[in-house]
């Protein structure tokens, strides 16, 4: 089953294995080069010829900042050498920052990585651009078929209202110190004034920022707010100096969390909730259901942030571009699953969502289409052909061109480790004649 370890190498396999396999580079050459002529090219263009931004394009542009300087502390950030405050008050230095995406983004300049760091910066360069095209663009410059697209990829907000930051545990903000899913601290992440002296990295990541994704922490924050929260207005309620205005915005905010409170089922009278939450059913969204269903002997598949709405975001932008169709303009499963591989490598290896919270949002682009062959050509579209992944079996997201090669080095990683592992292992030695169990015939 997987684990933390086993997605992470799976992850640093599917990278491995990419630089080397020119269909998967080719691939994200596509996605990368139409992303750049509809954000990046269009902005460039009018900061070069002095032109005014368009007020989305001014929305693109400082998220793009934001993302690639130092501030973003991102893997494979464009700008990391300045911050976001000296990009922006710099016109050239917004032109290099956008020179340097185009540059990377070219099919020239793709075909020719070698290294997986490469790569990532093409990846993060995609779901960067596609962030800007989802959320920032006006709905008159997004395709027909948008809406019908996002609604069904998009995370739900139960999905995204379990995870959990570290600041809510009462933490400190963490770093991530190094590659892949692990949370380790003083190994994978650590807090922001306690860094060891040379790690191998140190970005912001999610398994940086979030401590857990799950709904029994999230219904025990909310039930601590709520309790907190009607102690504050029933302190308001009775002071007579308490002015109408404050008294209903406070009363807003908990008639907030009882709603949510009701939603995941936890008594408002905190006598009535049982020590352990786990006896009052609360509901499950679909991701940590999955995680669940996937593992087995009741250890549940891993979960970083949740369903990842950034590998949503860049299936949606892409989709919605036509950069999975064929040239008959027909959608290509195998064109989805390259990307889909691609971004798996890239956000798992960054440190970001496990296999499980990409791999779901390649399935449900899969069920868009399906659904929409059925409603608009009356086609009941083949599971099988189409490559679903199946939860669990990581090697099922990968197109079976590059499975054998991504497995091959999957299982070789997994070996070292347990190798190392076995090093590790203190043996003890039996006695060469040890004495039988007492009472041993009652055994």
């Amino acid at each position: 089953m997987p684990t933390v370890k086993l997605d992470s190498n799976f992850a640093s396999s599917i990278l491995d294995v990419a630089v080397d396999n020119d269909v998967s580079k080719a691939h994200a050459a596509k996605a990368a080069e139409r992303l750049k002529a509809v954000v990046i090219t269009p902005i460039l263009a009018k900061l070069n010829s002095n032109t005014p931004l368009e007020d989305h394009e001014t929305k693109v542009l400082d998220f793009l900042v934001t993302e690639h300087s130092s501030d973003g502390l991102q893997w494979g950030g464009a700008m990391p050498e300045q911050s976001k405050r000296a990009i922006l008050a710099d016109k050239e230095l917004q032109k290099t920052l956008l020179t340097r995406l185009s540059d990377r983004m070219t099919t020239e300049n793709i075909m020719a990585i070698t290294e997986p760091a490469g790569l990532a910066g093409v990846m993060k360069a995609i779901t960067d651009c596609s962030f800007t095209y989802v959320e920032r663009f006006p709905k008159a410059m997004h395709g027909p078929n948008f809406d019908g697209i996002k609604d069904m990829i998009t995370p739900t907000p139960e999905e995204l209202a379990i995870r959990v930051q570290r600041t809510e545990m009462g933490q400190t903000e963490h770093r991530a110190i190094s590659f892949g899913i692990g949370t380790e601290v003083g190994k994978d992440i650590a807090p922001v004034n306690n860094i060891p002296s040379d790690p191998e990295r140190m970005h912001k990541a999610g398994k940086a920022a979030f401590a857990t994704a799950d709904a029994v922490q999230r219904a025990k924050i909310i039930a601590t707010q709520y309790d907190k929260q009607a102690m504050h207005v029933s302190d308001l309620e009775s002071k007579e100096d308490t002015s109408t205005e404050e008294l209903a915005e406070a009363k807003e905010t908990l008639e907030n969390l009882a709603k949510q409170m009701d939603y995941y089922r936890v008594p408002k009278n905190p006598g009535q909730r049982p020590a352990n939450f786990q006896q009052l059913n609360i509901p499950q969204p679909s991701i940590q259901k999955l995680a669940r269903l996937g593992g087995d002997d009741n250890v549940p598949l891993p979960l970083v942030a949740t369903a990842s709405g950034t590998t949503a975001r860049a299936l949606i932008a892409l989709h919605d571009l036509g950069v999975f169709n064929d040239s008959e303009n027909n959608f290509d499963p195998e064109s989805a699953q390259y990307l889909s591989t691609l971004l798996c490598g890239t956000i798992v290896h960054g440190g970001h969502h496990s296999v499980l919270e990409v791999g779901e949002m390649y399935n449900r682009l899969l069920d868009y289409e399906a659904i929409s062959d059925l409603e608009n050509k009356g086609v009941r579209s083949n599971e099988e052909t189409m490559g679903y992944y199946e939860i669990g079996a990581s090697g099922t997201l990968v197109p079976e061109a590059m499975r054998e090669d991504v497995l091959s080095k999957y299982n070789a990683k997994n070996q070292a480790d347990f190798k190392q592992t076995l090093k590790g292992t203190v043996i003890r030695e039996e006695p060469n004649d040890p004495s039988p169990p007492q009472n041993s015939a009652t055994f």
